[in-house]
């Protein structure tokens, strides 16, 4: 009986599913689209109320904020190349040409006119790469029987082995840069990492610094031999630990009391970021490299603001401006704890270079990353891509520029690896890989630097000669104070059609 009413119920909940529960279901459905429908048409007028904002938002909004707001910096609109000669010619900057780094993103700027550059590029590194592969396979043993009678039978047993093989693949990353020149202590070079301290109590450091402090004596020790004293405060010498420097009075001329003061509050305090610092100086030039602004935007781009909400939009725009401001403070603090950089105007300099290119090649190469990577991809290129640009001269005010693209096609290979098994013999063990071949193309790109402001872009960008112009190139971006194209092959690009472009 009991299997008979199981069943009948279940009839019974089946009819009611398709009677009651679907139309509910529909409905819901219904409803749900009407909602959506609703929820589009409020979003609309959302925009539509927001337009005025929205259009408002600019490349280099970042850059007035922190030019307002702390008048000891004074942050470029665009990194031009009066600001790139006068790093290379008076501190020893030298601009990167290898193939596997490309610039994504440049801003420049003076503290009291000594040059700043921080420079974002995409880096490609060749590193080891491990394949696994494994091979399962079955064998017969014989086994003793238990019991008085003895005697043995067969059994199947199965076993997986292992194999791994390490070959080259290309690996991409993203890396950040503050290069800074400054005539202070012009013969002094030394370098220093993060200690390792931070998240670290009190207790934990004055462990770390009786240790570090035990190997600044014997350093000490050989200081006859190479020059090396050691200062006074041994806490700022075992947490700073720039024990390379090679000019013992100038390093004393920087790191003044007031300095090393400086330098231990931002190297013990875990607010906001603690010890995450890098810092080199090579005679006039100073690199540093801080593992918080790796993961800041630095870029601003006006787009990421729109919104169809007021309150969210300035959520949005007040929380990227603290995080930018914040990281970019504590990036510049690690050079501002020195009292003599904020005390060391440099001599004007004096541009006079005649150069091949109207933009430097930083802004040439950011203009092309921020194409969509299809429009230089080489045939067969299955990974990612380093641009690189070099100078093709000019069109009327535009720079016409060669991006090599840099890639690698991929090929499968299976390598069989002999590997002992639990039954005592080899076994070549399938391992698959990927081999990656070097491919590249060449594309010209024209770069062309404008004063417009954000309003008359947009005017711009709807006119006939602005029309007319996008219709000869393969593309057309604009950001900062920058339009980018790209220039098919075969397609003249004369300085008539630039002319067009920029015109009123």
């Amino acid at each position: 009986v009991l299997p008979i009413i199981v069943l009948g119920l279940s009839i019974f909940d089946f009819v009611m599913v398709g009677i009651k529960i679907s139309p509910v279901i529909k409905n819901q459905d219904a409803i749900i689209a009407r909602l959506q429908a609703s929820a589009d048409e409020q979003k609309a007028i959302g925009y539509k109320q927001m337009q005025s904002l929205n259009n408002a938002y600019t490349w280099n909004m970042h850059v007035d904020i922190v030019n307002k707001t702390v008048p000891l910096f004074k942050l470029d609109k665009s990194f031009e190349n009066e600001r790139l000669s006068y790093l290379q010619d008076s501190f020893g900057y030298v601009e990167n040409t290898n193939k596997n780094i490309s610039t994504v993103h440049v801003q420049s700027g003076t503290i009291l006119g000594n040059p700043f550059l921080i420079h974002t590029v995409k880096v490609m590194q060749m590193l080891p790469y491990a394949y696994h592969g494994s091979l399962t396979y079955t064998y017969t043993v014989r086994v003793r029987n238990g019991g008085k009678n003895g005697g043995y039978h067969t059994e199947t047993r199965t076993d997986t082995v292992h194999a791994t093989i390490t070959k080259p693949k290309p690996n991409y990353n993203y890396e950040k840069f503050l290069y800074y020149g400054c005539d202070a202590a012009p013969d002094l070079s030394f370098s220093r990492e993060p200690s390792g301290i931070k998240g670290k109590n009190e207790n934990e450091i004055k462990k770390y610094v009786a240790k570090q402090e035990k190997e600044l004596s014997k350093l000490v020790e050989k200081g006859t031999s190479t020059g090396f004293t050691a200062l006074g405060n041994k806490q700022f010498e075992s947490l700073f630990h720039s024990w390379d420097r090679d000019n013992e009075v100038q390093y004393r001329l920087l790191f003044t009391p007031l300095a090393q003061k400086n330098y231990l509050d931002l190297i013990k305090n875990d607010t906001p970021y603690g010890d995450d610092f890098y810092l080199k100086k090579t005679c006039k030039l100073n690199k540093v490299r801080t593992d918080h602004s790796q993961y800041v935007d630095y870029v601003c781009a006006p787009n990421q603001f729109v919104h169809f909400s007021y309150r969210d939009a300035l959520q949005n725009f007040v929380n990227y401006n603290e995080t930018y401001f914040r990281s970019f403070y504590f990036d510049m603090a690690v050079l501002m704890s020195i009292p003599l950089y904020q005390q060391y105007p440099t001599d004007d300099y004096i541009f006079n270079k005649q150069l091949p290119n109207k933009n430097t090649m930083h802004e040439n190469e950011a203009m092309a990353n921020m194409f969509d990577s299809s429009n230089f991809r080489p045939n067969a290129c299955a990974t990612e891509l380093i641009l690189k640009g070099a100078n093709a001269g000019t069109d009327g005010d535009a720079d016409r520029v060669n991006i090599t693209a840099y890639g690698y096609k991929t090929i499968e290979h299976v390598d069989y690896v002999p590997v002992l098994g639990k039954d005592g013999h080899m076994h070549n063990v399938p391992v698959h890989w990927i081999e990656y071949i070097p491919v590249s193309k060449v594309t010209q790109i024209g770069v062309l630097h404008h004063a417009l402001t954000k309003t008359q872009l947009d005017k711009k960008v709807e006119t006939d000669s602005f029309r007319n112009f996008k219709i000869r190139t393969g593309g057309v971006i604009y950001n900062k104070e920058f339009y980018s194209y790209i220039i098919p092959q075969g397609s003249e690009i004369t300085k008539q059609n630039v002319d067009e472009l920029i015109k009123d």
